[in-house]
């Protein structure tokens, strides 16, 4: 930039002898540390900074909240068609909305408004969480959560449609998923594919401008498009996105700016395949990630079906002009109906 007739123009040197100009210090305004030195200083050695703003993230931990409902969603493991909602039980669900009672007397969630699933899938041997994030479309709000270590894949995805089912809201189709499509996700597409359900997100090739959709179900995972993915989310955390989960707030203390400028998580750096490959090294990186990336992808389809409230609006009172004026149209259409 500073060989730039524009962005160089007034350029100087500060008190440690860095090179800046007008640009630079506004640009630098909107920009985490960890951007300025990787795409402004060209300095990769800046890689291990924190990716999300740490000063925020205890600000939103400090406001996070308990869950109004704790347990869990019984269902046939056949067809995942939801039976009954319970309190407690071994694999809790966290949910920060209230249940009402539906037209056949069980609880269920609202039916006035649409929901979301952002799912992260671990291989179920107990070294990460599979992890699914609820998000409800008309508040942008995440409303449910659900961390296990010991699921397989399959039996994820049998848990996630009768979740989905079960959170169908105003669509028949139930709550719309997304998964990363790699890894253990294949096992889950096919799994959920079987089991009938089919509102889920179909791959988008993201650098093109028409965006169409593939035959592909699930979200693919490149460096870029996770880049992607994880700063859209650090933009929305905290001002459209509502995340009342301490748990999955503190989780983003984790991730990193790597010296190659990938972002991940930095248990990724300590994960060691046993045969010490390197593919293996970054398997085991690809399977970590856990609530922050599904949070993330939750976001992602929130902000496209997001459903702002109707609000009515409000009539002007007879006294001003506006009432008056509004009170005298009536009366016209009146007059030319008869």
């Amino acid at each position: 930039w500073s060989l730039h007739p524009d962005k160089g123009r007034g350029m100087y040197r500060d008190d440690t002898g860095k090179v800046r100009s007008e640009w630079y210090d506004k640009v630098c305004r909107n920009r985490h540390p960890s951007e300025i030195a990787q795409n402004l200083d060209m300095d990769f050695s800046g890689g291990d900074l924190p990716f999300f703003d740490l000063v925020a993230v205890s600000r939103m931990e400090n406001e996070a909240s308990q869950p109004r409902c704790l347990g869990e969603l019984e269902y046939s493991l056949e067809s995942s068609q939801p039976i009954s909602w319970r309190e407690g039980g071994r694999r809790h669900l966290k949910l920060w909305c209230d249940l009402v009672t539906d037209g056949n007397g069980k609880q269920a969630p609202a039916a006035d408004r649409d929901y979301v699933f952002g799912i992260d899938i671990s291989a179920g041997t107990g070294a990460s969480n599979s992890a699914i994030s609820i998000g409800d479309t008309m508040s942008l709000k995440k409303i449910g959560e659900l961390a296990d270590s010991r699921l397989a894949p399959e039996a994820l995805a049998g848990c996630a449609v009768a979740l989905a089912r079960w959170f169908k809201g105003k669509n028949e189709a139930g709550a719309k998923m997304i998964w990363e499509a790699q890894g253990p996700g294949v096992q889950f597409g096919k799994r959920v594919i079987a089991l009938g359900y089919r509102n889920v997100f179909f791959h988008e090739q993201e650098s093109n401008l028409g965006r169409k959709s593939s035959d592909k179900p699930g979200w693919y995972s490149t460096r870029d498009s996770k880049n992607t993915l994880l700063s859209e989310y650090r933009r929305a955390l905290g001002t459209e996105f509502k995340n009342p989960s301490k748990e999955a707030l503190s989780e983003c203390r984790e991730y990193i700016y790597w010296a190659t400028g990938a972002i991940e998580h930095s248990r990724a750096m300590r994960s060691i395949d046993p045969q010490g490959t390197a593919m293996g090294t970054m398997g085991a990186r690809l399977n970590h990630g856990d609530l922050v990336i599904a949070d993330a992808l939750d976001w992602k389809l929130l902000k496209e079906y997001h459903v702002k409230p109707e609000v009515k609006a409000k009539k002007a009172g007879e006294n001003c002009f506006a009432g008056r004026r509004e009170l005298h149209d009536e009366k016209r259409r009146a007059v030319s109906f008869w």
